[in-house]
């Protein structure tokens, strides 16, 4: 492609980087199947193939880009480079990553873990052998190993021993991913760390690894945000840890969980609703409904109750909200006649007596201990592997998308990304 233009190479850069926008967000979607993420990894590739092979000037926007640009144009320039094969591009990703820092450090490290087999095996192999004095860089070459399912354990406990926290974040989260199981005991030790997010992390990878007390000490890290006057690390530990809860509780814990959404803090109460939507048993169920009479976040309640249970009929939201709207009506008629609103979560408020009939109505449909979702018993094929060109465990990561709720380490904003969006569509 000798003939290309910078504008055309141009697009080709903006299309990848909104891509890869996207693919994040699928990531992190419940709507999203593995046929979908695939799609989007093959139309990526695409625009990431263009930019491989436009010649002098697709090197030189991409060299512009490895130098100071946003994390997804990085991103793109850094797959364009290891696509093309050629040792001088690969090159210069490799003095990128020594040199670059915040946003463009962040998209070359993805660029590292998504690229080409051969020339991103080689990249991330003389990064690793290099100085990783940096936290930060070596935190980012850690997340590059993880995300092409190589990071080798040296790596990860070199990473593991550094002081600073975040490599030893990224050290947790490559153990959780790799499944490294022998390196349990060592995250362990983080989960008593006395950073939050560290101990989040470490408490996600006990998850991950399956590590027989995983579940304990998640329910146990809740539960501190119930005790006397909880610390603001309390409470986001506790959010952590309920979202691990909503992939791994069992249906015995919904009581547990249910009365943290009832009595906890505001940010905890929500984060509880949705591990309960995670959990997404009759008894998870029983608890939502009874936040939802307790009008307890009646909005996120409401939300986590018909993400379990389903839509019921065609228009859902005017026969559970409390006073529907009346769409042929104008905006100063809807304020006049004071619709009932969540204002803590920004959502309807849910009419307690209309849930407690409708869930009574749907209660038999859905089978005891067993996770649902909009009425469904959730099932994932794990014996189908999609085709994609880029190294990502899609089913492990569709897997944990169907499986849990939206992250929740923000305690406040987080909160209602992805699981309430999705859910609110729904309606």
């Amino acid at each position: 492609m000798a003939q290309a233009t910078p504008d055309i190479v141009e697009e080709h850069v903006d299309m990848a980087e909104f891509l890869l926008g996207q693919r994040e967000l699928a990531l992190a979607s419940l709507d999203f199947d593995a046929a979908d993420l695939a799609d989007l990894d093959e139309r990526l590739v695409a625009h990431v193939d263009a930019l491989a092979l436009a010649g002098r000037v697709g090197r030189a926007t991409c060299a512009s880009e490895l130098e100071g640009g946003s994390r997804g144009r990085a991103c793109a320039a850094g797959l364009a480079a290891l696509a093309s094969c050629d040792a001088e591009r690969v090159d210069d990703v490799v003095r990128a990553f020594g040199a670059a820092a915040g946003p463009t450090l962040e998209g070359l490290a993805l660029a590292l873990g998504l690229g080409g087999a051969a020339a991103g095996a080689a990249a991330r192999a003389r990064i690793a052998e290099g100085d990783l004095d940096d936290p930060l860089r070596a935190a980012a070459a850690l997340r590059a190993a993880t995300a092409a399912r190589d990071a080798d354990a040296a790596l990860v406990a070199r990473c593991l021993a550094l002081p600073a926290v975040e490599p030893q974040r990224a050290a947790c989260e490559a153990i959780g991913a790799l499944r490294l199981h022998r390196l349990a005991d060592a995250v362990r030790e983080r989960a008593g760390a006395a950073d939050a997010a560290l101990r989040a992390a470490a408490l996600r990878a006990l998850a991950l690894v399956t590590a027989p007390d995983a579940r304990a000490r998640c329910l146990e890290a809740a539960a501190r945000a119930s005790g006397d006057a909880p610390t603001d690390d309390d409470l986001a530990l506790a959010c952590a840890a309920l979202e691990v809860l909503g992939a791994i509780a069992s249906p015995d814990d919904a009581d547990a969980i249910g009365r943290l959404a009832t009595g906890g803090a505001a940010p905890v109460a929500r984060a509880a609703l949705l591990a309960l939507a995670g959990l997404g048993t009759p008894e998870a169920v029983e608890a939502i409904v009874a936040c939802v009479e307790a009008g307890r976040e009646s909005g996120t309640a409401g939300v986590a109750y018909l993400y379990v249970v389903g839509a019921l009929d065609e228009r859902p939201a005017e026969r559970l909200h409390a006073q529907p709207p009346e769409r042929a009506r104008d905006d100063a008629a809807l304020v006049a006649e004071a619709q009932a609103w969540d204002a803590s979560s920004d959502l309807p408020a849910f009419d307690p007596s209309r849930v407690r009939a409708d869930w009574e109505a749907r209660r038999a449909a859905l089978a005891p201990r067993t996770r649902h979702r909009a009425g469904v018993a959730l099932a994932i094929d794990a014996g189908v592997a999609p085709t994609s060109p880029l190294p990502l465990q899609r089913l492990e990561a569709v897997a944990a998308a169907l499986a849990r709720p939206a992250a929740v380490l923000e305690p406040v904003e987080a909160l209602r990304s992805p699981l309430v969006r999705a859910a609110v569509a729904a309606c």
